[in-house]
């Protein structure tokens, strides 16, 4: 398995989220996770962010 990665630290980029409706209690965490994420490290602005 080929794995890339990056470390961008960018608060001016716009980033979106899309997430399904199939297990609400899976869904919600795994949200928050990504939003957790995006603004701790990547720090994405809140404003920046689109969920779909």
């Amino acid at each position: 398995m080929k794995i890339t990665e990056s470390i961008t630290i960018t608060s001016y980029a716009n980033m979106a989220v899309a997430i399904a409706r199939f297990n609400n209690i899976i869904d919600n965490n795994l949200l928050n996770s990504a939003l957790d994420t995006l603004q701790r490290i990547v720090q994405v602005a809140d404003e920046n962010m689109t969920i779909v």
